[in-house]
């Protein structure tokens, strides 16, 4: 997310308060400062939790949503939209949305790591804190703390794995 529709997101806060969902924060927001990719990537690192909407409901409604804040409804016309009388629409009914199929754990954290570059609600080792605590002997926290050339065993994550040759041709990683 840039520096732009981050700003545009906070004046609208301050100017009008608290977005109540993701109908209103579009409804609200500068689009041209908050683009699909930018509501996709708020969506993914968890910044509409506060709806109680699963992030992946939002991301499948997406489209809809988008459709509806860009439109003018007709009031008559039947969605999966309430409205409220005289036609103007308050709420997005998220139940409506088919084929609807909730993120893991495990997915949910790695999309908050492509969003956002690192994890914000959990860590894929939390799951197994109990064997991790019983094979390590340090925490990257606590590196500082220790002497130098102090051995420690570590925890954590391979995000990717790159080969490479040596001068004498042996792979390393």
């Amino acid at each position: 997310v840039g520096l732009k529709a981050v700003e545009s997101v906070i004046e609208e806060r301050n100017q009008a308060g608290p977005f109540k969902d993701l109908l209103d924060f579009c409804t609200r927001v500068d689009g041209s400062k908050v683009n699909r990719r930018v509501l996709e990537g708020l969506i993914q690192c968890g910044a509409f939790d506060f709806t109680g909407v699963e992030r992946s409901r939002l991301l499948v409604s997406l489209d809809e949503v988008t459709r509806l804040c860009g439109a003018t409804q007709d009031p008559n016309q039947l969605t999966i939209f309430s409205a409220a009388p005289g036609g103007d629409v308050r709420t997005f009914d998220f139940s409506g949305i088919p084929n609807h199929v909730e993120w893991d754990e495990r997915e949910k954290l790695r999309r908050e790591k492509e969003a956002l570059g690192f994890y914000i609600t959990g860590h894929p080792l939390d799951r197994y804190r109990d064997e991790v605590s019983r094979f390590t002997t340090s925490s990257i926290q606590d590196l500082t703390l220790l002497a130098d050339k102090t051995t420690v065993r570590i925890a954590g994550v391979i995000e990717e794995l790159k080969i490479k040759r040596t001068k004498r041709g042996d792979k390393m990683a």
